[in-house]
């Protein structure tokens, strides 16, 4: 399981895009909290509302991205969304505006998740080292769901790998003889 995090200013365009999944047509929404609308517009002006508490925050919107694992030829809405939900509760966004949509237009299904760093207090969640904190958490659910983690995946391509390189420093040594 794998996750890329990011802050940015947020838009319209980022949400209609995580409710459109380009080929397939219409994205499966797994989850929402504290919001009710039902476009990029009504959903961002819904952000601003809340985000208009705290004029020092400028990258005021969480974009995230949740991949489950191969080993699974098939996820369900209910998995992935459990997913997602663990994900939020791991990063402390579970009470934060958010939406939650499944993608399968790509071989691999693959959760989006666009949250309001400003939660109802008018505080912002800290962004610092937010990429490697969606990778943490998502090391931390693979774990608790006996996937295979990320780092995992690294350590079996690069075993599989080993013989292919001896092969070609073999191949490159020989060529090097020869000429």
């Amino acid at each position: 399981m794998v996750s890329k995090g990011s802050a940015t200013k947020g838009s319209a365009q980022a949400i209609d895009y995580i409710m459109n999944d380009k080929e397939k047509g219409q994205a499966v929404e797994l989850d929402r909290n504290l919001i009710s609308g039902n476009n990029g517009n009504e959903i961002i002006a819904e952000f601003r509302e809340i985000q208009q508490f705290n004029h020092n925050c400028s990258n005021n919107t969480y974009s995230i991205v949740l991949s489950p694992s191969e080993e699974k030829k098939h996820w369900s809405n209910e998995e992935l969304k459990d997913f997602g939900q663990a994900h939020l509760k791991n990063l402390g966004l579970e009470n934060n505006q958010y939406l939650m949509t499944a993608h399968r237009s790509t071989k691999h299904p693959h959760i989006h998740i666009i949250c309001n760093r400003i939660n109802l207090d008018g505080n912002a969640h800290s962004d610092q080292f937010i990429s490697k904190k969606c990778q943490e958490s998502a090391e931390k659910i693979a774990q608790e769901k006996g996937l295979i983690t990320a780092k995992e995946m690294a350590q079996l391509k690069q075993i599989e790998l080993k013989p292919l390189k001896k092969e070609i420093h073999q191949a490159h040594e020989f060529a090097k003889e020869k000429s």
